[in-house]
């Protein structure tokens, strides 16, 4: 008679019982008789789970500091980024007020060209022969 499948019994650490329980093909050997309450493991499976409970008790914390870190760096480069965005809208924007003003001032200057035109006074020979200057002419 076979006995029924029992929960496994958590002496070898819960990630090495979580993998044993999750393959395809199940950890353990059913029972001959239903008073045995040991757990009877295959040895290729017992070698691997063994394995992964040697390394399983730093491990997880292994895991936790690297996604830790790599949250951490995630989060950075994420907000180097904002920060490029927002100056570069501020830039694109002080651009554009300053080349709207340029325009204004280019038009100011042109109609002030064409305001001032002044005529040269012609001086009288008399005046211009009365100063020490003008007689050495």
């Amino acid at each position: 008679m076979q006995a029924e499948r029992r929960p496994p019994i958590g002496c070898w650490g819960r990630y090495a019982l979580t993998a044993a329980v999750s393959s395809p093909h199940p950890p353990f050997i059913l029972m001959s008789s239903p008073s045995d309450t040991k757990l009877h493991i295959r040895p290729s499976l017992l070698r691997r789970l063994v394995s992964v409970t040697r390394n399983t008790k730093h491990e997880g914390c292994r895991r936790r500091k690297k996604k830790k870190k790599k949250k951490k760096k995630r989060r950075e480069e994420n907000e180097k980024r904002r920060k490029r965005r927002i100056e570069r809208k501020e830039t694109k924007k002080k651009k554009k007020k300053k080349k709207k003003k340029k325009k204004k001032k280019k038009k100011k200057k042109k109609k002030k060209k064409k305001k001032k035109k002044k005529k040269k006074k012609k001086k009288k020979f008399w005046s211009v022969m009365s100063s020490p200057h003008g007689r050495k002419r």
